[in-house]
């Protein structure tokens, strides 16, 4: 069976709201602010251990 997961990202000034589904059910929405802590914690969940691709429309 293959998953899909899909990454969300909504960027606006000061935050990006991200959520993030898996065979359609969203399974995490988190607010990073735009900056070096944000964009880490959106690395790791980009980056986490049930993605293996990430895949840009």
């Amino acid at each position: 069976m293959i998953m899909r997961t899909i990454i969300g990202i909504d960027v606006s000034k000061n935050k990006a709201n991200v959520a993030v589904a898996t065979d359609l059910i969203v399974a995490k929405e988190l607010t990073v602010p735009l900056d070096a802590l944000g964009f880490n914690e959106l690395k790791h969940v980009v980056l986490g251990p049930r993605i293996k691709s990430v895949q840009v429309k």
